[in-house]
């Protein structure tokens, strides 16, 4: 039992000192942009629905917001994927990063307007949340091109293994420092009467991450590649995954039943202050970094696939357990188990998309990915709450004890799906194949 203890802390110390080398490496803007993403994931986008709420929306209205925007992002994406044709990759990365600058520089104007008109202020967020969640959902098809260009296939697995853990990190550091502004005696002091300012300077510091992420892209090699998109090219790639986004389309709708309305019941119903609801929540991220130390010492073991079934797996069923957490340690060892399986899932998909997935297909398989995700985020979403009002009474022992039983079915038609391939079968044939071939 020691010596498998010592073997296990010799592993992550051996992992952590890789870790520190590799940064060093002519990637290391690549890990900054990496870090620099999630941190304004925790310190902002995290904070839209308490914004939302403190410029007098609704909790309906607040709920909107979060959803609403995605779908309308989602659509400008598709329509304007016909215009990305004449534009390098490398000037449609940096662009969405600008747009998304324009979008928090909104939101830190919007802090400071006297507006009473609740409509008005609703139309304005829409607007802003949607042209941000643009310039997210545009990035991520062309940077998953862009990085396959000058990544090394055979470093695929070290490369996603450790930006996994540089996003967990930089969510923690966003949510640590953004709680900490929001508690902050001193802060409230002077800002009692603008209480909203508060928000403006959170936003204020995503701005500055977002500059230093465009200086970062600045510093990764250009692409050459132009932009393409073909809606035939989705139908064929649908076609070859059908399986796969059939049991995806399921497994998500069941996951949103239940999972956005974890926050306000922990707050409301298990009345859980608000550090130690930053504890529970940092926890989830705590447990994917753990999973990726372990991926990046077992690279050969496991493929992308494998990683996604086994992650879903053990995720869906955990709601079951919310009803029966009594104290904050039993909460926040279920929101850790959560998260180690979440880190499976999500480096086995990046790994997908990055070694089963040729450099041609990405933008249309992502989008199509992205697409499907929204939408059926959307529909579990409003589903979830039609049951919690109508059907369960607000009785959430049983909505979560019913949600963790709904998403372990849904999520075992995954189990048998075949890995991710491109639009065409026969040509995708020798992409990284792990059962066939022992790639890293």
């Amino acid at each position: 039992m020691t010596g498998s203890l010592y073997n296990i802390q010799h592993k992550f110390r051996s992992q952590i000192k890789n870790d520190f080398f590799e940064l060093k490496s002519d990637l290391k803007f690549s890990y900054f942009e990496a870090f620099l993403s999630s941190f304004i994931v925790g310190i902002a986008e995290n904070f839209f629905a308490a914004f939302s709420i403190e410029k007098g929306m609704t909790t309906i209205q607040s709920g909107l917001l979060l959803s609403l925007p995605l779908i309308f992002a989602i659509g400008l994406n598709l329509f304007f994927n016909f215009y990305k044709t004449k534009k390098s990759i490398t000037q449609q990365v940096s662009r969405n990063v600008l747009l998304q600058i324009f979008s928090l520089f909104g939101l830190i104007a919007l802090s400071s307007l006297k507006i009473q008109n609740t409509q008005i202020i609703f139309i304005i967020l829409m607007g802003l949340y949607s042209v941000y969640w643009y310039g997210n959902f545009a990035s991520q098809p062309a940077w998953n091109t862009w990085i396959s260009e000058i990544l090394d296939f055979n470093k695929g697995s070290v490369y996603f293994a450790l930006r996994a853990r540089l996003n967990q990190m930089g969510i923690i550091t966003g949510l640590i420092v953004g709680g900490l502004f929001m508690q902050s005696k001193t802060l409230q002091n002077i800002y009692q009467s603008k209480p909203e300012y508060l928000f403006s300077l959170l936003f204020g510091m995503a701005v500055v991450a977002q500059f230093l992420k465009f200086y970062s892209f600045k510093k990764h090699p250009d692409s050459s590649s132009v932009m393409n998109f073909s809606f035939k090219k989705i139908q064929n790639i649908f076609l070859n995954n059908k399986s796969f986004f059939l049991g995806y389309s399921l497994f998500n709708t069941s996951l949103f039943l239940s999972a956005p309305y974890v926050t306000g019941y922990l707050l409301t119903e298990r009345k859980v202050d608000y550090p130690h609801f930053m504890m529970i929540t940092a926890s989830l991220f705590v447990g994917k970094i753990m999973t990726t130390f372990f991926l990046s010492a077992n690279t050969n073991k496991y493929s992308p696939m494998k990683m996604m079934s086994l992650g879903g797996l053990v995720a869906a069923p955990l709601p079951l357990l919310w009803p029966f957490c009594h104290n904050i340690e039993s909460m926040f060892l279920l929101h850790f188990v959560s998260g180690t399986a979440w880190g499976l899932w999500e480096v086995g998909l990046s790994l997908s998309f990055f070694k089963n997935i040729t450099a041609a297909d990405k933008n249309e398989t992502v989008t199509l990915y992205n697409m499907i995700g929204i939408m059926t985020q959307v529909i579990g979403t409003c589903i979830g709450a039609l049951c919690i009002k109508y059907v369960f009474n607000y009785n959430f022992t049983t909505v979560f004890i019913c949600s963790g039983l709904i998403r372990l079915l849904c999520v075992l038609p995954l189990q048998k799906s075949k890995s991710l391939s491109g639009s065409n079968t026969i040509s995708n044939k020798n992409v990284f194949d792990p059962e066939n071939q022992k790639a890293s």
